[in-house]
């Protein structure tokens, strides 16, 4: 934990800020596996202690004094061009998308300049009711549905941001033609997934494409329970950078190890 006038977090692809003040615990749940999966810093800011995940250090709280706006004050003050802000205070989100930040509310939909205004224009509307003794509700429950489109939202930033840019340079530098087709029309198959299941991709470097599979297991990950999905994943790694870099030779070398072990 640190305090609103603690070191800057550390530099990273961009920033995932959270006004966690009144943040659904399921988003915060969302953000905790997407920042740990990305090795992404993540800043949650707020006017009471939070408590943040064990062994996910991409993850810290902001502790800031109480009084009206101040963790607002503080995210709009740092966050950068192409960060990513999580609020549900709609005048925090005009002020960060006017600055070059993509802002989503809790439950998924993005601000644009143009939305944004409207809804500035209807909270002071509903603000200007309830002044005058009007009951005018509160917003509707949480739901699974809520949970599906802010997961859709933190996947297609990360996709445009730093899986798609990712993509893009290892396919200019894969240089065996039969292989880069067959590397780009994969069938995925994680291990939660049940008998029979798979992601068949025509062209995995389309960014449309990954994004409609990834939200595909998404709910099949949904059926069997993240618990289960988090332990299935940790067992993945990584392809060498060698095998991006020549993969003929990469594979040569692979086969005269595996000929001087048989």
């Amino acid at each position: 934990m640190t305090t609103g006038d603690g070191a800057a977090p550390a530099e990273a692809a961009f920033t995932l800020w959270v006004d966690a003040d009144a943040a659904p615990r399921d988003v915060k749940e969302i953000v905790f596996r997407a920042a740990k999966r990305l090795e992404l810093t993540t800043v949650l800011v707020a006017n009471h202690r939070l408590s943040t995940p064990a062994n996910n250090p991409w993850v810290t709280a902001v502790l800031v004094r109480h009084g009206p706006d101040v963790a607002d004050h503080y995210i709009a003050e740092r966050a950068d061009p192409g960060d990513l802000a999580v609020t549900a205070d709609i005048p925090l989100a005009a002020v960060l998308v006017e600055a070059g930040v993509q802002v989503i509310d809790p439950r998924g939909e993005e601000y644009t300049k143009e939305n944004v205004r409207e809804r500035l224009s209807i909270r002071d509307f509903m603000d200007s009711l309830r002044s005058t003794g009007v009951e005018t509700g509160g917003p509707s429950a949480y739901s699974d549905a809520d949970k599906r489109s802010v997961f859709a939202a933190f996947f297609l930033h990360e996709q445009q941001t730093v899986v798609g840019p990712a993509i893009e340079n290892a396919v200019r530098q894969f240089d065996w033609p039969a292989m880069k087709w067959l590397a780009l029309q994969p069938n995925v198959v994680f291990a939660y997934f049940r008998p029979g299941e798979r992601l068949k991709f025509s062209n995995f470097a389309n960014q449309a494409e990954r994004v409609e599979r990834g939200l595909v297991a998404l709910d099949m990950a949904a059926a069997v329970g993240f618990a289960a999905v988090q332990a299935a994943l940790a067992q993945y790694g990584e392809l060498p950078a060698a095998f991006l870099a020549d993969s003929r030779s990469h594979f040569a070398q692979l086969r005269q190890s595996l000929l001087k072990t048989a």
